[in-house]
């Protein structure tokens, strides 16, 4: 909600990642970076994380076609 709307407004990124635990209703952040894995994503032996294909796939076409607009 309201914590990951900040953080999106002071990271000034479309495409992030963020590394955290939940402590006692709070939430500690390890790292909040630019998130490169969608370039070669990996959905896990067992494809738990399958559910991040859309939206890897819409992210790497936007990709194509920026690179494709400033090239």
């Amino acid at each position: 909600g309201k914590t990951i709307a900040a953080i999106h407004e002071r990271i000034g990124l479309d495409v992030f990642g963020i590394d955290f635990a939940m402590c006692k209703d709070q939430m500690l952040i390890f790292e909040a970076n630019a998130c490169m894995n969608i370039v070669n994503q990996d959905y896990g032996e067992d494809g738990r994380y399958q559910y991040l294909e859309r939206y890897v796939r819409d992210l790497q076409r936007a990709i194509r076609k920026m690179i494709l607009k400033f090239s």
